[in-house]
């Protein structure tokens, strides 16, 4: 079973090529609306091996790439050039649309100095404040979603309403140390979608609240749900 909640229902299909193909359509029909009032777009975008095809099949749709900013949710701080690296994936992706115009926003524009890194982040993330933009989640069988981990103090920042933008949160696997985006980010975009597969998954996202799951905050304050 493969689904992507909308409005605490589900949008299915019998294969994950179907449920992208059902993606991709409500995903360019979004960002096509937003090209008709804005004169940029962002899409915030989730690491991990199950949206990869979704955004290589995005990069060959005939798109004003000149006019799209991609950005990551989160990322895994190691080198760019790190097999475990969210943007080594998003780039190789899109590496056609950097030659057609679109941009890239990285999160780790300086990994030997934290506090400078965080600084050029957030400064670099403030431009989301003036472009509407699309945001695509995942969530892992813990029910942590962006690098919002439970039971990680660092990520509970980022569950509060005046929290920073970005921020260094602990992962409980390798690598532990990530920087992510926080919930007022995610509330803030113009369409939010959770992307997820497996039976698995559909119980975390259903036994979520219940568990006090980091999801279960989006599935509760995040109207632009789908």
């Amino acid at each position: 079973m493969f689904g992507i909640p909308k409005v605490m229902q589900w949008i299915e299909r019998p294969s994950l090529p179907q449920l992208l193909m059902a993606l991709g359509e409500s995903w360019l029909t979004k960002t096509q609306d937003a090209l008709i009032s804005s004169s940029n777009v962002a899409w915030l975008l989730s690491g991990g091996s199950t949206p990869r095809p979704f955004y290589e099949w995005l990069a060959n749709q005939d798109l004003p790439w000149d006019r799209i900013h991609i950005f990551l949710v989160d990322d895994r701080c190691v080198p760019p050039t790190d097999i475990l690296s969210n943007q080594r994936m998003v780039q190789l992706a899109f590496q056609r649309c950097w030659l057609e115009g679109a941009s890239f926003h990285g999160m780790l524009p300086n990994l030997e100095n934290p506090d400078l890194n965080l600084v050029a982040v957030t400064k670099e993330y403030a431009k989301l404040q003036v472009m509407p933009y699309l945001c695509l989640l995942g969530m892992g069988l813990d029910g942590h979603t962006a690098s919002l981990f439970p039971g990680d103090k660092s990520s509970e920042l980022g569950f509060l309403m005046d929290s920073p933008d970005v921020l260094f949160t602990q992962a409980p696997s390798h690598p532990i140390q990530r920087i992510s985006v926080s919930l007022p980010v995610v509330q803030r975009a113009k369409q939010v979608y959770v992307l997820f597969s497996g039976e698995d998954k559909k119980q975390v996202w259903q036994d979520a609240k219940a568990n006090q799951a980091p999801i279960s905050l989006v599935q509760e304050s995040c109207s632009n749900l789908e």
